[in-house]
């Protein structure tokens, strides 16, 4: 039984079961969080996730919706349909459910471990120090105004590139580059963090505390 002590007994009640029992799996792992009262999750697996995500709002409420990676439009109109952000099952990380309640709750969901000067254009990742050219710096800027939220490619070549028609691999050979210097595993990142399909966002290593 999901009972955490700073959300509401019908946060969970737009969820499916699979959803619910994921997250009740992991809720013992999760550390002290700031207090989310309003917080609802709806699952897009539901039979009219619009229809839930549009009455929460009507409450006041802030709207996380749940969706497997796969599940690429259904996210996309659950963010129209005014969802406040997204997470990922399939499965739910702890450290995953963190960074969104966070985010939800302070609109921050940054790593401690990474610093980013744009003045400078450089960025500090686990102490060490990277000099960025001048798209680079316009692409952490972008990603770190975004305070660990998700980033369209769309978003991102329109910022970066001037347009969202310009080819998106030029976004990804940008981001790989930017892996291979900061990243302590390139092939296996902890912060720039791809969501399928969608765009990139800010991650935040196990362990790391804002």
């Amino acid at each position: 039984m999901i009972a955490y002590d700073f959300l509401q007994s019908d946060t969970f009640a737009d969820c499916t079961e699979a959803d619910r029992n994921e997250i009740d799996a992991i809720q013992s792992r999760i550390g002290k969080l700031p207090s989310l009262p309003n917080l609802a999750c709806v699952s897009l697996d539901l039979g009219d996730p619009g229809a839930a995500i549009a009455a929460r709002l009507s409450q006041g409420r802030t709207v996380l919706a749940l969706s497997s990676i796969a599940r690429k439009a259904q996210r996309i109109a659950a963010l129209h349909q005014g969802a406040h952000e997204f997470l990922t099952t399939g499965p739910i990380t702890p450290d995953e459910l963190t960074a969104r309640l966070i985010l939800l709750a302070t609109g921050r969901a940054l790593p401690a471990s990474l610093k980013f000067d744009a003045a400078d254009r450089k960025v500090v990742a686990s102490g060490e120090v990277h000099s960025l050219s001048e798209r680079e710096t316009a692409l952490m800027q972008v990603l770190f105004e975004a305070c660990g939220g998700f980033v369209t490619h769309d978003r991102l070549l329109e910022r970066v590139w001037g347009s969202p028609d310009v080819d998106r691999q030029n976004l990804r050979v940008a981001i790989n580059r930017l892996r291979k210097r900061i990243e302590p595993e390139p092939d296996m990142p902890r912060y720039l963090l791809a969501e399928p399909a969608i765009g990139y966002r800010i991650g935040r290593p196990q362990g790391d505390h804002i």
